[in-house]
């Protein structure tokens, strides 16, 4: 991935799940952690939307927009 923001959306995806999963505190600080970075990365690169960072904000966007309902 170029754009860590993206990176980081996708870890905090993958990481509730599996705290979802396994009901693990310490694994849903970590998603946490990583929505934050994603959501300011996201809120850098769309000050600076450009051709070039549309596809990440647009891809950032959604995996972030998964995360905000309950599993």
């Amino acid at each position: 991935m170029s754009n860590d923001f993206v990176m980081s959306s996708i870890l905090a995806l993958s990481a509730s799940h599996i705290a979802w999963m396994t009901q693990n505190q310490d694994t849903e600080n970590l998603a946490y952690h990583h929505r934050g970075v994603a959501i300011k990365g996201l809120q850098e690169a769309i000050s600076s939307f450009s051709r070039e960072n549309s596809d990440a904000i647009l891809a950032s966007s959604l995996l972030l927009s998964w995360q905000s309902t309950e599993w």
